[in-house]
């Protein structure tokens, strides 16, 4: 989650249908140069690999997908998984959630990826197989939320993205089964995009004929109003991430990067937006991607491993503008990915080995000072 909300934290219910439950090793955690923390998230059982995506802000579950090879029952694919225990002092319990996917093509279910949780147990998920977004609710209940796009999920289980068109139109979910709310453009006939939330506020972009605008939507007496922040520079891409100070990631054009096969690089911008975005330090080249930023201003992201290739990324924090600290890896392993984050400096991603030909990905969770 990346956000934290005064909120009475609902029981979370296991669905009884689950199959596959596996108990994590305990803890597996380890300790970086700067006092970080990482901890491995077993696989689910039969699974080959997985990758975390988010995890609640409680510390207490955290989703993602795993792969399996084929069945009779299931097609070799990535599926959502589940990671839960008690109290953050518990060993992990991974869970596969194949049982509850709804069906597909050719009778088996579809793929799906987990990309989001809150402390309510509610989790938000993909599949490439439609391009839907689907929500598992605590209860258990699949929701299909149709060709609209969610994409921020809030402790109070309401819910911000857009439906796809021309234009985009950026929308609001009550609750994970009410019908969804369109958010106002900055005017009629542009796109408009919502991200994540901000405490009540919805974050995202919105254009106009000046350009494209980060803006926040508000909610005053039930109903909403949009907001300009900033009007993005030319050629840039974001935000991936704001804080309540209002510092903002983005990703800033950089041709330099483009014969690697990533034309980006990691950037901050801070408020009151009159000067230009600053690039953040990288370790090889110039590419990679700045995401979500704690309330700290430390922005959460990833940098390429060599000046030649972006096929793989390590994964890293900028604690301010000026200065970059890799996060650290499992034993063994030679590359990473950083998802989502929560309100207690806990990164959820990816570390990959090295086997051959491939990097194996495994689910890994950050925990910084």
């Amino acid at each position: 989650m990346r956000i934290k909300a005064a909120l009475s934290v609902i029981a979370f219910v296991t669905a009884a249908s689950l199959l596959g439950a596996a108990p994590a090793m305990a803890g597996k955690p380890s300790s970086g140069g700067n006092g970080i923390k990482v901890e491995e998230l077993v696989k689910p059982a039969g699974s080959i690999r997985a990758y975390a995506n988010g995890v609640n802000d409680s510390g207490t579950i955290a989703v993602g997908a795993a792969y399996w090879d084929a069945t009779w029952t299931y097609r070799n694919n990535f599926y959502a998984v589940r990671w839960t225990r008690a109290t953050t002092a518990d060993p992990w319990v991974a869970e596969d959630l194949r049982p509850l996917m709804p069906m597909g093509g050719g009778g088996y279910p579809i793929d799906s990826r987990a990309v989001g949780v809150n402390d309510a147990g509610t989790i938000l998920f993909m599949t490439f197989s439609s391009n839907h977004r689907y929500v598992v609710t605590s209860a258990g209940a699949v929701i299909d939320l149709g060709a609209n796009l969610a994409f921020g999920l809030s402790n109070n289980d309401t819910m911000a993205g857009y439906r796809p068109g021309s234009p985009a139109v950026a929308l609001f979910w009550a609750t994970p089964t009410s019908q969804p709310e369109e958010l106002p453009s900055l005017a009629s006939g542009y796109d408009a995009i919502a991200s994540f939330f901000q405490g009540a506020d919805v974050i995202g972009t919105a254009t106009d004929a000046s350009g494209t605008w980060v803006v926040r939507w508000v909610n005053s007496a039930g109903s909403w109003s949009v907001q300009r922040v900033a009007l993005l520079p030319p050629r840039a891409s974001g935000p991936g991430g704001m804080n309540s100070a209002g510092r903002i990631s983005l990703g800033l054009y950089d041709p330099v990067s483009a014969p690697y096969g990533w034309d980006h690089r990691p950037a901050v911008w801070d408020p009151p937006y009159t000067q230009p975005p600053i690039p953040l330090p990288t370790v090889s080249g110039t590419a990679g991607g700045a995401g979500a930023v704690l309330e700290d201003g430390t922005v959460v992201g990833v940098v390429t491993a060599s000046s030649k290739t972006v096929k793989n990324w390590l994964p890293v924090i900028w604690p301010t503008p000026t200065s970059l600290v890799r996060l650290p890896l499992l034993s063994g392993g030679k590359y990473g990915d950083t998802h989502g984050v929560n309100a207690y400096r806990q990164i959820a991603g990816t570390v990959n080995f090295v086997d051959g030909w491939s990097t194996p990905e495994h689910a890994v969770i950050w925990t910084l000072p």
